[in-house]
């Protein structure tokens, strides 16, 4: 497990192309704890052709159109995301953009902290590459590709890479079913990578469900990127299946719990010390010996306690030996009683 859990809030477009809400929601998910923050660049045209078909739920999004609801909220001026940067430095937050569009990486780059590829664009290799070149920390979702579509994605990525690489597992269905989550892709995802590759989760699950992120930590997950709002009861974009700040620090003081619980490995718990020493076996002697009398087999028992003591398989290392002291039966095992 690589150090402690951290939650990307997903603003992406529930701003609305309103710049002050945008600044609020920053400041609003910095209160609820989350590690970075991170917004959408594109411009409509430059991602959907005209006539493309709605993906999501109609019943809770009902713009049938792609371009149409990007077009609807787009926001990406430089200005813009420079003042939503500076909020976000401000709060202590990482700032971070998917950027969909390979002019606005170029240009709106300096600004962030990590990139983030998105899931539809796991086969755009051109994109995957030119993030990849910045060496900024990189996120690429893997939701509905298949193994070898991530393994196309890795491979995309650029020789000169140097800094941190996450692959967040996803469901790429807006809203996302718990029971539809397949969370086993995080270990066929851990398969597929280096030990230097984090594991992240990106989430579509509407408030309310939280099972999935105890599961995901347990499995290993460091990063968690869930959509941001202000209002859950705003109509259309991604407020249905966003959480808002009480959402967020629940989430995120729940994976901390897990992370308590989890533990470091290779580091013992200290309740369990006095345990260790009173309830282990150590060797007694089950006769009186005399000094210069040889140990054998039937001369020593395992008791409890530990502490103090010789654990009972080393046993085999004491028999033959001889004793420098008189002991008495009952007596504890100790080594400086042999020659």
């Amino acid at each position: 497990m690589n150090g402690h859990s951290k939650f990307i809030a997903e603003i992406g477009v529930n701003h609305e192309g309103n710049i002050e809400t945008a600044l609020k929601m920053i400041q609003q998910t910095a209160a609820a704890g989350c590690w970075g923050v991170k917004f959408q660049a594109y411009t409509a045209s430059g991602l959907s052709s005209k006539n493309a078909a709605s993906y999501w739920d109609t019943s809770k999004e009902g713009e049938t159109s792609q371009y149409e609801l990007f077009k609807k909220h787009e926001l990406y001026s430089f200005e813009i995301f420079e003042a939503l940067r500076n909020e976000a430095k401000k709060c202590n937050l990482q700032f971070g953009l998917s950027i969909f569009d390979l002019e606005l990486m170029e240009s709106l780059s300096p600004l962030c902290d990590f990139i983030k590829i998105a899931s539809a664009d796991i086969t755009f290799h051109k994109l995957i590459n030119a993030a990849s070149k910045l060496n900024v920390p990189l996120f690429i979702s893997t939701g509905a590709a298949y193994v070898d579509e991530i393994q196309m994605a890795i491979s995309a990525i650029d020789e000169s890479f140097n800094s941190e690489l996450c692959l967040m597992h996803c469901s790429l269905s807006y809203p996302s079913d718990i029971f539809e989550l397949n969370m086993a892709w995080v270990n066929i995802i851990r398969s597929l990578a280096d030990k230097k590759i984090q594991l992240g989760y990106s989430d579509h699950v509407p408030p309310g469900e939280d099972t999935h992120f105890v599961i995901a930590r347990a499995l290993g997950v460091e990063y968690f990127e869930k959509h941001f709002t202000d209002d859950k009861t705003k109509a259309g974009n991604d407020h249905y299946h966003s959480g808002d700040l009480q959402d967020f620090a629940d989430l995120i003081d729940k994976c901390k719990r897990v992370d308590q619980i989890l533990g470091v490995g290779g580091i013992r718990s200290h309740s369990e010390f006095p345990a260790r020493d009173g309830a282990r076996r150590s060797l007694y002697f089950s006769r009186n010996k005399n000094a210069g009398d040889l140990i054998a087999d039937g001369d020593l028992v395992a008791l409890r306690p530990s502490s103090g003591g010789i654990a009972p398989f080393l046993e085999c290392d004491l028999i033959g030996r001889k004793l420098s002291v008189d002991v008495m039966n009952g007596a504890q095992v100790k080594r400086e009683f042999f020659n």
